[in-house]
């Protein structure tokens, strides 16, 4: 599923409020760092970055096992 068919499922009246949700979670992802282990701040972090469609190899997304390794942003390019 796509982005243009997720907004097309969408009622007319609904579907401007959609794509502003999404462009403003991508936003708010790039300028948001990603929350400490444990954080209560995790799940809502997630939820924006699913919004934001940040999700597989997006620079910004919160891995599953961010705990054991460390955050991508700082991590050094090798």
């Amino acid at each position: 599923m796509d982005f243009s068919s997720i907004l097309s499922a969408l009622p007319n009246s609904v579907q401007g409020y959609a794509a502003l949700l999404i462009i403003a979670c991508a936003a708010l992802s790039t300028i948001i760092r990603p929350p400490a282990a444990g954080s209560r701040w995790t799940v809502p972090y997630r939820l924006m970055n699913i919004l934001a469609f940040n999700i597989g190899w997006a620079a910004n997304h919160l891995p599953n096992n961010r705990a054991k390794s460390g955050n991508a942003r700082d991590s050094l390019p090798h």
